[in-house]
Protein backbone atom coordinates (compact mmCIF):
# COMPACT_ATOMS: atom_id res chain seq x y z
CA UNK A 1 0.00 0.00 0.00
CA UNK A 2 0.82 3.46 -0.61
CA UNK A 3 0.21 5.22 2.89
CA UNK A 4 -0.43 9.27 3.59
CA UNK A 5 0.95 9.58 7.40
CA UNK A 6 0.23 13.41 8.94
CA UNK A 7 0.92 12.98 12.64
CA UNK A 8 3.69 12.91 15.26
CA UNK A 9 7.10 11.25 14.06
CA UNK A 10 10.84 11.79 14.88
CA UNK A 11 12.67 14.37 15.03
CA UNK A 12 9.65 15.49 17.11
CA UNK A 13 10.04 13.41 21.07
CA UNK A 14 8.04 11.52 23.13
CA UNK A 15 6.17 8.09 22.93
CA UNK A 16 3.75 8.74 20.29
CA UNK A 17 6.98 10.22 17.98
CA UNK A 18 8.33 6.73 18.96
CA UNK A 19 5.94 4.09 18.27
CA UNK A 20 5.24 5.72 15.17
CA UNK A 21 8.51 5.55 13.89
CA UNK A 22 9.31 1.81 14.73
CA UNK A 23 5.78 0.85 13.54
CA UNK A 24 6.30 2.52 10.21
CA UNK A 25 10.03 1.50 9.70
CA UNK A 26 8.58 -2.10 9.83
CA UNK A 27 6.03 -1.69 7.70
CA UNK A 28 8.63 -0.11 4.87
CA UNK A 29 10.49 -3.21 5.24
CA UNK A 30 7.14 -5.36 4.58
CA UNK A 31 7.24 -3.38 0.88
CA UNK A 32 4.45 -0.39 1.88
CA UNK A 33 5.86 3.25 1.07
CA UNK A 34 4.92 5.22 3.71
CA UNK A 35 5.31 9.36 3.00
CA UNK A 36 5.47 11.14 6.10
CA UNK A 37 4.15 14.81 6.81
CA UNK A 38 5.33 16.11 10.63
CA UNK A 39 5.78 19.03 12.35
CA UNK A 40 9.24 20.09 12.91
CA UNK A 41 9.12 24.10 13.84
CA UNK A 42 12.03 25.82 15.68
CA UNK A 43 9.75 27.79 18.71
CA UNK A 44 8.99 23.89 19.52
CA UNK A 45 12.81 23.10 19.64
CA UNK A 46 12.52 21.90 23.51
CA UNK A 47 10.81 18.63 22.32
CA UNK A 48 12.90 17.84 19.54
CA UNK A 49 15.81 15.16 19.73
CA UNK A 50 18.75 15.91 17.39
CA UNK A 51 19.98 14.60 14.69
CA UNK A 52 17.18 12.72 13.66
CA UNK A 53 16.90 9.28 13.10
CA UNK A 54 18.48 7.49 9.59
CA UNK A 55 16.18 7.30 7.16
CA UNK A 56 14.60 4.00 6.17
CA UNK A 57 13.77 2.65 2.73
CA UNK A 58 10.72 3.17 1.98
CA UNK A 59 9.58 6.41 4.46
CA UNK A 60 9.55 9.97 3.12
CA UNK A 61 9.34 12.37 5.60
CA UNK A 62 8.59 16.05 4.71
CA UNK A 63 8.15 18.96 7.49
CA UNK A 64 5.86 22.17 8.63
CA UNK A 65 8.66 24.10 9.35
CA UNK A 66 9.21 27.81 10.45
CA UNK A 67 6.48 30.66 11.46
CA UNK A 68 3.63 31.78 9.13
CA UNK A 69 3.52 35.42 8.14
CA UNK A 70 2.09 37.49 11.05
CA UNK A 71 -1.35 38.21 10.98
CA UNK A 72 -4.09 39.06 13.88
CA UNK A 73 -5.15 36.89 15.62
CA UNK A 74 -2.04 35.28 15.58
CA UNK A 75 -1.66 31.54 14.65
CA UNK A 76 1.17 28.83 13.97
CA UNK A 77 -1.21 27.31 11.16
CA UNK A 78 0.11 24.19 11.82
CA UNK A 79 -3.12 22.04 10.55
CA UNK A 80 -3.44 24.28 7.26
CA UNK A 81 0.03 23.63 6.70
CA UNK A 82 -0.29 19.99 7.17
CA UNK A 83 -2.70 20.09 5.29
CA UNK A 84 -1.30 22.44 2.39
CA UNK A 85 2.01 19.86 2.73
CA UNK A 86 0.19 16.83 2.36
CA UNK A 87 -2.37 17.86 -0.42
CA UNK A 88 1.01 18.90 -2.31
CA UNK A 89 2.10 15.12 -1.68
CA UNK A 90 -0.94 13.52 -2.74
CA UNK A 91 -0.78 15.13 -6.12
CA UNK A 92 2.56 13.00 -6.61
CA UNK A 93 1.03 10.18 -5.39
CA UNK A 94 -2.08 8.31 -5.71
CA UNK A 95 -2.45 6.84 -2.05
CA UNK A 96 -4.49 3.92 -0.82
CA UNK A 97 -4.60 4.98 2.51
CA UNK A 98 -4.85 8.51 4.68
CA UNK A 99 -3.24 7.93 8.49
CA UNK A 100 -3.44 10.11 11.26
CA UNK A 101 -1.07 10.14 14.24
CA UNK A 102 -2.55 12.25 17.36
CA UNK A 103 -5.34 13.90 17.22
CA UNK A 104 -4.73 17.88 17.06
CA UNK A 105 -3.67 19.22 14.74
CA UNK A 106 -2.90 15.71 12.78
CA UNK A 107 -5.89 14.13 12.52
CA UNK A 108 -7.82 16.71 11.45
CA UNK A 109 -5.67 18.03 8.90
CA UNK A 110 -5.60 13.87 7.92
CA UNK A 111 -9.09 13.99 7.62
CA UNK A 112 -9.53 16.60 5.44
CA UNK A 113 -6.67 15.44 2.68
CA UNK A 114 -8.71 11.74 3.09
CA UNK A 115 -12.17 13.45 2.26
CA UNK A 116 -10.27 15.75 -0.67
CA UNK A 117 -8.74 12.71 -2.36
CA UNK A 118 -11.71 9.91 -1.23
CA UNK A 119 -9.41 7.29 0.29
CA UNK A 120 -10.31 6.06 3.99
CA UNK A 121 -8.77 7.60 7.18
CA UNK A 122 -7.15 5.22 9.45
CA UNK A 123 -6.92 7.49 13.01
CA UNK A 124 -4.98 6.63 15.58
CA UNK A 125 -4.77 8.23 19.30
CA UNK A 126 -2.44 8.95 22.30
CA UNK A 127 -3.35 8.92 25.93
CA UNK A 128 -3.06 13.09 26.68
CA UNK A 129 -5.08 13.85 23.39
CA UNK A 130 -7.96 12.26 24.55
CA UNK A 131 -7.70 13.64 28.18
CA UNK A 132 -6.64 17.27 26.36
CA UNK A 133 -9.01 17.23 22.95
CA UNK A 134 -11.87 14.90 22.56
CA UNK A 135 -13.53 15.55 25.88
CA UNK A 136 -13.50 19.59 24.80
CA UNK A 137 -17.26 20.70 24.78
CA UNK A 138 -15.98 23.44 21.78
CA UNK A 139 -14.28 20.32 19.56
CA UNK A 140 -16.69 17.72 20.28
CA UNK A 141 -18.77 18.36 17.35
CA UNK A 142 -15.66 18.18 15.32
CA UNK A 143 -14.56 14.98 16.45
CA UNK A 144 -18.13 13.93 16.27
CA UNK A 145 -17.85 14.55 12.54
CA UNK A 146 -14.55 13.61 12.32
CA UNK A 147 -14.90 9.80 13.74
CA UNK A 148 -18.08 9.47 11.94
CA UNK A 149 -15.99 9.78 8.75
CA UNK A 150 -13.27 7.54 9.63
CA UNK A 151 -12.49 3.72 8.13
CA UNK A 152 -11.25 2.59 11.11
CA UNK A 153 -10.02 4.00 14.87
CA UNK A 154 -7.58 2.16 16.44
CA UNK A 155 -7.50 1.82 20.19
CA UNK A 156 -6.47 -0.26 23.01
CA UNK A 157 -9.01 -2.18 26.28
CA UNK A 158 -8.90 0.56 28.35
CA UNK A 159 -10.32 3.29 25.75
CA UNK A 160 -12.74 1.21 24.40
CA UNK A 161 -15.67 2.44 26.44
CA UNK A 162 -14.77 6.04 26.01
CA UNK A 163 -14.94 5.60 22.46
CA UNK A 164 -17.98 3.77 21.84
CA UNK A 165 -20.32 5.58 24.86
CA UNK A 166 -19.02 8.76 25.01
CA UNK A 167 -17.92 8.85 21.20
CA UNK A 168 -20.55 7.13 19.68
CA UNK A 169 -18.28 5.02 17.52
CA UNK A 170 -19.49 1.79 16.15
CA UNK A 171 -18.20 -1.33 17.06
CA UNK A 172 -17.23 -2.37 13.91
CA UNK A 173 -15.42 0.41 13.18
CA UNK A 174 -12.67 0.38 16.38
CA UNK A 175 -9.87 -1.89 16.33
CA UNK A 176 -8.44 -3.19 19.26
CA UNK A 177 -4.51 -4.06 19.57
CA UNK A 178 -1.54 -3.67 22.05
CA UNK A 179 -0.49 -0.43 22.96
CA UNK A 180 2.96 -1.29 21.79
CA UNK A 181 5.51 -3.61 21.66
CA UNK A 182 9.20 -2.96 20.90
CA UNK A 183 10.96 -4.26 17.30
CA UNK A 184 13.77 -7.06 17.71
CA UNK A 185 16.04 -4.09 17.53
CA UNK A 186 15.66 -4.12 21.79
CA UNK A 187 17.71 -6.99 22.78
CA UNK A 188 19.75 -7.45 25.45
CA UNK A 189 22.80 -8.53 23.23
CA UNK A 190 25.81 -9.82 23.80
CA UNK A 191 28.60 -8.14 23.03
CA UNK A 192 27.90 -4.86 24.49
CA UNK A 193 29.83 -3.19 28.19
CA UNK A 194 27.08 -2.85 30.36
CA UNK A 195 27.83 -0.33 33.26
CA UNK A 196 26.79 -1.92 36.73
CA UNK A 197 26.45 1.51 38.64
CA UNK A 198 24.42 3.76 35.71
CA UNK A 199 21.25 4.82 35.71
CA UNK A 200 19.58 6.14 32.66
CA UNK A 201 16.56 8.33 32.05
CA UNK A 202 15.20 8.74 28.84
CA UNK A 203 12.06 11.75 29.03
CA UNK A 204 11.47 15.16 29.68
CA UNK A 205 12.05 16.96 33.09
CA UNK A 206 9.50 19.48 33.42
CA UNK A 207 8.96 22.21 36.37
CA UNK A 208 7.07 18.86 37.94
CA UNK A 209 9.72 17.21 37.99
CA UNK A 210 9.29 16.71 41.62
CA UNK A 211 6.35 14.49 41.31
CA UNK A 212 8.32 12.31 39.06
CA UNK A 213 10.42 10.48 42.10
CA UNK A 214 13.42 12.28 41.31
CA UNK A 215 13.90 12.58 45.19
CA UNK A 216 13.77 9.22 46.11
CA UNK A 217 15.92 8.35 43.40
CA UNK A 218 18.37 10.86 44.79
CA UNK A 219 17.98 9.43 48.74
CA UNK A 220 18.25 5.39 47.04
CA UNK A 221 21.64 6.38 44.95
CA UNK A 222 23.31 8.34 47.45
CA UNK A 223 23.84 5.20 49.40
CA UNK A 224 24.77 2.78 46.71
CA UNK A 225 29.00 3.62 47.40
CA UNK A 226 31.21 5.57 45.26
CA UNK A 227 31.33 5.37 40.98
CA UNK A 228 27.16 5.87 40.11
CA UNK A 229 26.04 7.59 37.56
CA UNK A 230 22.65 9.17 36.43
CA UNK A 231 22.41 9.90 32.56
CA UNK A 232 19.52 11.88 31.69
CA UNK A 233 19.02 12.50 28.00
CA UNK A 234 16.21 14.64 28.72
CA UNK A 235 15.56 18.68 27.52
CA UNK A 236 12.46 20.45 29.59
CA UNK A 237 11.69 23.83 31.84
CA UNK A 238 12.58 22.25 35.01
CA UNK A 239 16.60 21.06 34.16
CA UNK A 240 17.95 23.85 35.42
CA UNK A 241 16.09 23.69 38.50
CA UNK A 242 16.54 20.35 38.76
CA UNK A 243 20.61 20.15 38.37
CA UNK A 244 20.94 22.46 40.87
CA UNK A 245 18.90 19.74 43.33
CA UNK A 246 20.76 16.78 42.24
CA UNK A 247 24.14 18.61 42.58
CA UNK A 248 23.26 19.69 45.89
CA UNK A 249 21.31 16.79 47.33
CA UNK A 250 23.56 13.61 45.53
CA UNK A 251 26.75 14.56 44.68
CA UNK A 252 28.98 11.64 45.27
CA UNK A 253 26.17 10.57 42.10
CA UNK A 254 27.79 12.36 38.71
CA UNK A 255 24.88 13.90 36.84
CA UNK A 256 25.28 13.33 33.12
CA UNK A 257 22.48 15.16 30.99
CA UNK A 258 22.46 15.00 27.23
CA UNK A 259 19.95 16.16 24.91
CA UNK A 260 16.68 13.99 23.68
CA UNK A 261 18.34 11.29 21.10
CA UNK A 262 16.51 9.90 17.66
CA UNK A 263 14.82 6.30 18.39
CA UNK A 264 17.71 4.39 16.66
CA UNK A 265 20.30 4.94 18.79
CA UNK A 266 18.19 3.93 21.77
CA UNK A 267 18.39 0.69 21.68
CA UNK A 268 22.75 0.49 22.06
CA UNK A 269 22.38 2.91 24.77
CA UNK A 270 19.84 1.22 26.66
CA UNK A 271 22.27 -1.73 26.33
CA UNK A 272 24.72 0.12 28.23
CA UNK A 273 23.50 0.40 31.42
CA UNK A 274 22.21 -1.64 33.94
CA UNK A 275 19.53 0.51 35.44
CA UNK A 276 16.60 2.23 33.82
CA UNK A 277 14.60 4.85 35.64
CA UNK A 278 10.79 5.91 34.73
CA UNK A 279 8.94 8.02 37.25
CA UNK A 280 5.75 10.42 37.83
CA UNK A 281 1.91 9.29 38.45
CA UNK A 282 0.70 5.92 36.96
CA UNK A 283 -0.85 8.27 33.90
CA UNK A 284 2.80 9.15 33.19
CA UNK A 285 4.15 5.58 33.00
CA UNK A 286 1.03 4.65 31.15
CA UNK A 287 2.18 7.09 28.46
CA UNK A 288 5.55 6.38 28.31
CA UNK A 289 5.21 2.68 28.53
CA UNK A 290 7.60 2.31 24.89
CA UNK A 291 9.92 3.20 27.32
CA UNK A 292 9.43 0.84 30.11
CA UNK A 293 9.30 -1.87 27.53
CA UNK A 294 12.32 -0.77 25.86
CA UNK A 295 14.41 -0.94 28.60
CA UNK A 296 13.04 -4.13 29.88
CA UNK A 297 13.50 -5.85 26.82
CA UNK A 298 16.86 -4.37 26.20
CA UNK A 299 18.03 -6.40 29.71
CA UNK A 300 18.02 -3.33 32.19
CA UNK A 301 16.56 -3.36 35.79
CA UNK A 302 13.98 -1.23 36.04
CA UNK A 303 13.49 1.97 39.28
CA UNK A 304 10.03 3.29 39.02
CA UNK A 305 9.70 6.76 41.43
CA UNK A 306 6.45 9.13 42.18
CA UNK A 307 3.97 9.89 44.33
CA UNK A 308 1.41 7.34 42.90
CA UNK A 309 2.85 4.06 41.88
CA UNK A 310 1.44 1.53 39.33
CA UNK A 311 -0.15 -1.60 39.41
CA UNK A 312 -0.24 -2.58 35.54
CA UNK A 313 3.31 -3.80 34.91
CA UNK A 314 3.78 -7.07 33.24
CA UNK A 315 3.74 -9.98 35.70
CA UNK A 316 7.25 -11.33 33.93
CA UNK A 317 8.49 -7.59 35.03
CA UNK A 318 7.93 -8.24 39.17
CA UNK A 319 11.72 -9.81 39.36
CA UNK A 320 13.58 -6.45 37.45
CA UNK A 321 11.16 -3.93 38.75
CA UNK A 322 12.17 -1.47 42.10
CA UNK A 323 8.89 0.64 43.28
CA UNK A 324 11.17 3.87 44.67
CA UNK A 325 10.37 5.29 48.21
CA UNK A 326 11.88 7.36 50.80
CA UNK A 327 13.24 4.24 52.59
CA UNK A 328 14.39 2.38 49.78
CA UNK A 329 18.30 1.59 49.87
CA UNK A 330 21.64 0.74 47.20
CA UNK A 331 21.09 -3.07 48.72
CA UNK A 332 17.46 -3.10 47.63
CA UNK A 333 18.56 -1.49 44.06
CA UNK A 334 21.73 -4.22 44.01
CA UNK A 335 19.33 -7.26 44.70
CA UNK A 336 16.98 -7.05 41.77
CA UNK A 337 17.07 -10.51 40.15
CA UNK A 338 16.90 -11.23 35.99
CA UNK A 339 13.63 -11.75 33.80
CA UNK A 340 11.15 -14.11 35.45
CA UNK A 341 10.21 -15.66 31.68
CA UNK A 342 12.24 -16.92 28.40
CA UNK A 343 12.73 -15.06 25.61
CA UNK A 344 9.78 -16.64 23.78
CA UNK A 345 7.30 -15.57 26.08
CA UNK A 346 8.39 -11.98 25.10
CA UNK A 347 8.80 -13.16 21.16
CA UNK A 348 5.15 -14.16 20.95
CA UNK A 349 4.21 -10.99 22.76
CA UNK A 350 6.10 -9.04 19.83
CA UNK A 351 4.89 -11.20 16.89
CA UNK A 352 1.12 -11.27 18.50
CA UNK A 353 1.41 -7.66 17.86
CA UNK A 354 3.41 -7.67 15.04
CA UNK A 355 -0.05 -9.34 14.10
CA UNK A 356 -2.69 -6.72 15.36
CA UNK A 357 -0.61 -4.06 13.11
CA UNK A 358 -1.04 -6.67 10.00
CA UNK A 359 -4.44 -6.81 10.30
CA UNK A 360 -5.31 -3.30 10.46
CA UNK A 361 -3.26 -2.87 7.47
CA UNK A 362 -5.13 -5.78 5.61
CA UNK A 363 -8.71 -3.87 6.82
CA UNK A 364 -7.77 -0.59 5.34
CA UNK A 365 -6.50 -2.30 2.38
CA UNK A 366 -9.87 -3.61 1.59
CA UNK A 367 -11.67 -0.52 2.00
CA UNK A 368 -11.01 1.33 -1.02
CA UNK A 369 -11.96 5.10 -1.66
CA UNK A 370 -14.53 7.01 0.89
Amino acid sequence: MKVLYVGKYPPLQGGIATTAYWRIRRMAALGHRISVITIRADEAAVSYCSPAPVPSEGVYVEYVMGKPAWHIPYSHLYAERLVAKALAKSEECDFDLVEAGYLMPFAFAAWIVAKHIGRPLLLRHGGSDVKKFARDPFLRTLFATMLKDAAYVVTYTDRYDFWRREMGVEPEKLLMTRRYWPPTAFGPGTSMYRNPKKVVFFGKITAKWRERGFAELARALATCGDGWVLHCYAQGDGLGVFTSFWRENCPQVRLEIEPFVAPDRVPDLMRQVTYLFCGGTPQDLYESSNIILEGLLSGCKLLIGGPEYPVDLPFWANTVALLLDPQTTGKEIASLGDLSVGLEVLDGERAAYEREMDIIYGKCAMKGTY
